[in-house]
């Protein structure tokens, strides 16, 4: 049974990587590209798909590593400007860990995982969709076809 739906954040929500000068800027510190991400879907229908797996009690997380070389402290900022670009858009949420940069990713909510249940993930990175052992693994081009996942039809 699946419980919960994992997103990543950077490159799969928010588009990253289309900021200007982002990996030097995070590099010196400056976290405002993740803030200044522009969405990669349109942020009202992912809203809606949010608020219908809430709904349907499915949990909705957010997995996202922190910038390379950032410390606890740092960790810490970074979550918070995280926070404030989910709030800027409207995504609905359960539950947001900004983690070390590296982390496996499903080690993260295993211990929110009873034995028969599952959670999908849904993220750009081949190396963390082929290393998620705890369900479903997803590219972010296929976030509007949950439901077959969720229904047990990949």
């Amino acid at each position: 049974m699946v419980r919960m739906v994992c997103f990543d954040m950077d490159g799969t929500l928010a588009n990253l990587y289309n900021v200007p000068d982002w990996e030097k800027k995070l590099n010196m510190g400056d976290f405002t590209p993740y803030l200044d991400a522009e969405p990669m879907f349109n942020m009202s229908h992912l809203a809606q798909l949010t608020k219908t797996l809430i709904e349907s009690n499915i949990e909705v997380r957010i997995i996202s590593w922190s910038a390379m070389h950032a410390t606890t402290t740092q960790t810490k900022i970074v979550k918070m400007v995280k926070k404030a670009w989910l709030e800027k858009y409207g995504f609905n949420y359960t539950n947001l860990h900004v983690v070390k940069y590296g982390t496996t990713k499903s080690k993260v909510i295993r211990k929110y995982l009873s034995e028969n249940e599952t959670a999908i993930l849904v993220d750009d990175n081949e190396k963390i969709l082929n290393g998620w052992n705890v369900g479903a693994a997803i590219k972010p081009e296929e976030i509007f076809e949950l439901e077959k996942y969720i229904c047990g039809k990949p």
